[in-house]
């Protein structure tokens, strides 16, 4: 009898097939582990080839490293390449980087980095080596499968159970072809649908510990104790399924979405479990690995469509995160693959919302020398509706040429937000700055940065102010303006400096106990005014002779 494809690896082998109305067919994925696998290997069997080499025989380094950076054949060795480094986080100016193909390595002379076939995929996807040589080997179709445990077995073999009877639920099926998906984009992420009763077979209600096992990976919802003999209904019933996949390609938990004319949430996600834990977990992670390292960085967008329509137009660089929970935790994973996010807001407050509170999650995460970037989408329209609109060009002309760092931004969005033509305008903006440069708690030299051209910003909103409030700027040109208070931040660098140097000076005398009374008491003395430039070095703007104090 075929093998149920939503068992786990030891379940007994004559469980009838977990679907409505025909048994998968005999190609159906399954996890084969049984007894014809069982028996110990002895003397007679064909020794395995390591991992490692046969990944080098179907993947050769060279051929991996050009698909990622042009390489030349050095004049003086035919086995020595050159080229740009393919790390993601080293802007290579140079070709620094090479490959011995006789001895199937690389080096970068500009940061160092060493390795083979296997390390340069983990450099490239921000994997640890033995994720990215399992990950790799599947992906090269040379990996001996080692038995998955009980409950990553079930978890993959529902996703190829949802696929299977996706095909078989026309309604569905039609749904996502009116959204504009590919059958081919549909493969591509496993997209599925859950009739509800994978667990009310005869074989379940006589094997409680596999009931349990399924509500444990959140694939079966919990009995109601007051109806200890209802039957187990499956989490994401009449839903489309969306695998969630950790980096390492593993199944670990569902996203579903009703059918327009279905009742409950709209969308919804598994429960959290030991294997599925959604603060942690970006969408299509894994299948944007590859996308994320070409193009330099991540587009983060919200719905799990989305994610897939940009894929599907050519945009493989974009994830989702998994709702409202997402924290720290989500984006600590994502600058080891990148160091440039760029967070995709919908056009409407509503949105702009949402999406502001994944991008402060995602601040505090972020190390010196990398970048959070916002792109708005126009009024009303999502992610895939502009992409199918607009096309690939346009989104990452949106993303890459239009998009604002974080902290311009938000201090955009402060002025707009506070009038900076009152003191206390100007304190709000300045306020909401410095909370603004906490968030970024791994990136000191940006705080410094935003709190700096905060500053910049009150000073120059301040000395408008007087001009304009006095009379003092009517027929005065921007570039007299500018220069003016360019010498105003000038003579306060000038000044802030001499007050350093002199509290300085004050910490090295230290005062004695004797008159330390004194010195509180006595009034500070000013600063001596900065002795003026001579007259050769004065600058001839006419802004001095206008703005001259009387």
């Amino acid at each position: 009898m075929q093998r149920n494809p939503i068992l786990p690896a030891n379940a007994a082998s004559d469980a009838a097939p977990a679907v409505e109305s025909e048994n998968p067919p005999s190609d159906q994925p399954a996890n084969t582990a049984s007894a014809t696998n069982s028996a110990p290997r002895g003397a007679s069997q064909t020794p395995l080839v390591p991992l490692i080499q046969r990944i080098k025989d179907r993947m050769p380094l060279l051929d991996f490293v050009k698909q990622h950076t042009t390489m030349k054949q050095s004049p003086s060795s035919k086995a020595e390449h050159f080229g740009k480094c393919i790390a993601p986080d080293h802007k290579d100016d140079g070709p620094s980087f090479y490959v011995n193909t006789d001895r199937q390595v690389f080096q970068c002379k500009g940061c160092g980095v060493t390795g083979n076939v296997v390390g340069a995929y983990a450099l490239i996807h921000g994997l640890e080596l033995d994720d990215a040589k399992f990950k790799l080997g599947r992906d090269l179709g040379v990996f001996n499968e080692r038995r998955l445990d009980d409950a990553e077995s079930m978890l993959s073999s529902a996703a190829s159970t949802f696929s299977w009877q996706l095909d078989r639920m026309e309604d569905a099926k039609r749904y996502l072809h009116e959204r504009g998906l590919k059958d081919e984009t549909i493969k591509k992420f496993g997209l599925g649908f859950c009739w509800g009763r994978e667990f009310q077979k005869e074989k379940y209600q006589k094997d409680p510990a596999l009931i349990d096992l399924a509500i444990s990976t959140g694939l079966a919802r919990e009995r109601d104790p007051s109806m200890p003999n209802e039957p187990v209904k499956s989490f994401m019933t009449r839903r489309i399924t969306f695998p969630v996949k950790d980096r390492s390609g593993r199944v670990v938990g569902f996203a579903g979405r009703i059918l327009p004319d279905g009742r409950g949430p709209k969308y919804m996600n598994s429960p959290e479990t030991a294997w599925f834990k959604k603060s942690e977990l970006l969408y299509g992670a894994h299948e944007a690995a590859t996308g994320i390292s070409k193009s330099g960085y991540a587009a983060v967008v919200e719905g799990y469509m989305d994610v897939a329509m940009l894929h599907q137009c050519g945009v493989d660089n974009a994830v989702a995160v998994m709702g409202a929970s997402a924290n720290e935790r989500t984006f600590a994973s994502l600058w080891a693959m990148t160091t440039r996010v760029v967070f995709c807001l919908d056009g409407d407050d509503a949105g702009i919302a949402g999406a502001m509170r994944s991008v402060m999650a995602a601040a505090p995460t972020m190390p010196d020398g990398c970048e959070i970037a916002i792109a708005r989408l126009p009024s009303d329209m999502d992610p895939d509706e502009y992409v199918l609109k607009f096309g690939e060009s346009a989104w990452r002309q949106l993303c890459e040429v239009n998009a604002l760092p974080l902290s311009k931004f938000v201090m955009e969005s402060s002025k707009v937000k506070h009038d900076l033509t009152y003191p206390e305008g100007r304190a709000r903006f300045l306020a909401d700055a410095q909370m603004l440069a906490a968030a970024f708690a791994q990136a000191p030299l940006l705080r410094a940065q935003i709190v700096a051209e905060a500053r910049a910003i009150s000073a120059t909103a301040l000395v408008d102010e007087v001009l304009n409030g006095n009379g003092m700027g009517d027929g005065t040109s921007t570039l007299e303006l500018r220069d003016s208070i360019a010498l105003l931040q000038r003579h306060m660098q000038s000044r802030l400096a001499r007050q350093g140097a002199a509290e300085a000076v004050d910490v090295d005398a230290q005062p004695s106990a004797g008159n330390a009374q004194d010195q509180v008491e006595r009034p500070a003395t000013p600063a001596e005014p900065a002795a003026a430039p001579p007259a050769s070095a004065r600058p001839s703007s006419p802004v001095q002779s206008r703005y001259r104090p009387r």
